[in-house]
């Protein structure tokens, strides 16, 4: 009878874990595009992996390709999803489809049976399946996120092919990635529904000697890596935050972005040559310097694909499952913090004055509101010497923070260097507020 009272008392504590189900339906076997549907997938995998990772939901992967590209087969995946209500759903389709009303949004999917759509409409049968639907279908189900996505090529239009090479992406320092992927995956709640593009728009394709796959999942790819590992700079002389994703680590700033390629990037059209006069897109094209179908083309405008973009407000039981984040407005990583106060004390020599920054009130808006107002700094002041040499001198001390900008608002005239220990650093739970760091400055003297 102990064990049975054992068992009873810690069963609560047993909690089954958070699932992120991911149904991938892509049309692989198409004889020109399914080898884009395959790099769309995979790079689909790749976000969904790496979100495992990250949030500590278990990936549980459902493919439909060749024979299970049916709409039976996907249904039935719907029907029987084993959704808690603590989970993620992500439903991605890369393939072709169509809009059978012209008022709507989303497209209808254009899977094996859907040849047979008139027979099966007679009968009453459930085809086609929709996004709209699969979106209905999910938030059913009950989970606390549903994101659906369909990168589709319409049926009606002739698919574009590019040739263009994607940016690359960069190394980190301090790794907040898990911090974007949890306030993006376990901080979300609701229905997302996103298409590519909208009614009547040119879908493009992406080559490069191979197919590299779908101009806007190859897009969302990128931005989802930009934002989960920030470039060093955008473009501006002032580093960007390692935090600038994690603040808009939101759906809809994520998925809901125009795909712009420059002019006179090589494009293909596989049987027109030229876009259609009322897709929606008229505004960015010139005519072709080239006109003959089956040639690589040059636009002298750039090419514009927009998606379209729709998220359901959460329920008061979805929102009780979300995790809360802050907006992480002014977290810094501890080589910011080093950079900043490197700026203000500027130890560049001339033709790098452009690095300093001598503006105490600006240091301090960056600098204090990155730190737990109860934060400690271990401050270490040394003079040029290494620590084996005779001459070496160290002080060491602990202040506030608050002190500590006090007294690093009017450095001496001696202070060469300053650097910090990412090493030492702490912060609070939800990694918003550092509370703790070690900052070293080096003089070339040293008083006591």
């Amino acid at each position: 009878m102990k064990w049975i009272f054992l068992a009873l008392l810690f069963m609560p504590l047993v909690v089954k874990s958070q699932t992120l189900h991911a149904i991938l339906v892509s049309d692989v076997e198409d004889p020109k595009l399914g080898g884009v549907s395959l790099r769309d997938e995979g790079k689909i995998l790749d976000i969904l992996t790496t979100a495992e990772w990250g949030t500590g939901l278990k990936l549980k992967t459902y493919y439909h390709n060749r024979a299970t590209f049916t709409v039976s087969a996907i249904r039935e995946t719907l029907d029987n999803l084993p959704v808690q209500s603590q989970d993620v759903v992500f439903f991605y389709y890369t393939g072709l489809g169509h809009y059978p009303e012209k008022s709507d949004a989303f497209p209808t999917f254009k899977l094996k049976e859907s040849l047979f759509q008139p027979v099966f409409v007679f009968f009453n049968q459930r085809l086609p399946l929709s996004l709209n639907e699969v979106g209905e279908i999910l938030h059913e189900k009950g989970a606390r996120l549903n994101i659906v996505m369909a990168d589709c090529r319409d049926a009606a239009l002739p698919p574009l092919y590019i040739d263009w090479q994607p940016e690359q992406g960069t190394s980190v320092e301090e790794d907040v990635k898990k911090v974007f992927l949890k306030k993006l995956f376990l901080g979300s709640c609701g229905l997302v529904k996103v298409a590519s593009a909208r009614s009547g728009q040119k879908v493009w394709a992406e080559v490069s000697g191979k197919p590299v796959g779908s101009l806007y999942t190859e897009k969302f790819f990128r931005n989802f890596e930009k934002m989960l590992d920030p470039p060093k700079t955008d473009g501006n002389i002032e580093p960007l935050s390692r935090f600038a994703g994690i603040r808009q680590a939101t759906w809809n700033q994520l998925a809901e972005f125009e795909s712009v390629l420059p002019p006179e990037h090589r494009i293909f059209l596989k049987n027109s040559p030229y876009p259609d006069s009322d897709g929606g897109m008229e505004d960015s094209f010139e005519a072709p310097i080239f006109e003959q179908p089956g040639q690589y083309h040059r636009y002298r405008s750039a090419v514009r694909q927009k998606p379209i973009v729709e998220t359901g407000t959460c329920t008061s039981a979805q929102r009780r499952l979300t995790t809360p984040y802050p907006s992480y407005r002014n977290s810094a990583t501890a080589n910011e913090i080093r950079d900043y106060l490197k700026a203000y004390l500027c130890p560049y020599p001339p033709q790098q004055a452009y690095l300093c920054n001598k503006n105490f009130a600006e240091l301090y808006q960056k600098v204090y509101p990155a730190f737990h107002p109860s934060a400690t700094i271990q401050l270490i002041r040394k003079n040029k010497y290494p620590a084996n040499y005779p001459e070496a001198k160290r002080i060491a001390e602990q202040m506030s923070i608050k002190d500590f900008i006090t007294h690093f608002k009017n450095p001496s005239a001696t202070m060469k260097h300053v650097d910090v220990d990412v090493a030492s650093l702490k912060r609070t739970p939800n990694k918003e507020y550092l509370t703790a760091l070690t900052i070293i400055e080096t003089y070339e003297e040293l008083k006591d």
